[in-house]
């Protein structure tokens, strides 16, 4: 049974760009504080990936959730545990994208040259599934432009198939929701 460590971050040093506890093998873990409602939680940054392993804990600091993160979204297999540490349930949160996060990756890096496992201002990947069309599941992929700074590539992939569905570019200050225009343009297509 794991239990939450609070002697451990009384020693660890503190990085001071992002305020999270420096581990010596270079990882970087934000701590979110024990509260009277929720135990603490862990998020081990594996540095520089995008890969963050979480913890989360009973208030009594019995673990009660642990798994992945890719960018701020669950992959993998997530465990679940009670508060005497007995395994109640596994969730497998890849299971509606059969397009997988590691087909993902692999498409982008060959047709954008972008290696999305390694965390780069700018870059981001999210993933969804959308209500209104009988839960499909999506990618969302933004990028930062290699052209202006100021400019982010959006790319949106089936999570069925990995078909690029969509593309377009929107400059930072917009409040662009790409998203919503792929859904107008499927709209403007069923309407011809």
């Amino acid at each position: 049974m794991k239990r939450f460590n609070e002697a451990l971050y009384k020693t660890l040093p503190v990085d001071e760009k992002t305020g999270s506890y420096r581990l010596s093998n270079g990882n970087l873990v934000q701590l979110i504080n024990k509260t009277q409602h929720h135990g603490y939680v862990e998020k081990i940054n594996k540095y520089p990936t995008a890969y963050i392993t979480y913890f989360e804990y009973h208030l009594n600091d019995v673990l009660k959730k642990e798994g992945q993160l890719f960018y701020d979204f669950n992959t993998g297999k997530w465990k679940e545990y009670d508060t005497n540490g007995s395994f109640v349930k596994e969730t497998d949160m890849d299971q509606p994208y059969h397009f997988s996060l590691d087909k993902l990756i692999d498409k982008i890096k060959k047709e954008y040259f972008v290696d999305l496992t390694l965390k780069t201002p700018g870059n981001s990947v999210s993933r969804f599934q959308y209500e209104k069309l009988s839960n499909r599941p999506f990618y969302e992929v933004k990028l930062a432009s290699k052209e202006n700074n100021m400019q982010i590539n959006y790319i949106l992939v089936d999570g069925n198939n990995g078909e690029t569905l969509f593309k377009t570019s929107y400059f930072l200050k917009q409040r662009a929701n790409p998203f919503n225009e792929y859904l107008k343009s499927q709209q403007a297509n069923t309407t011809k």
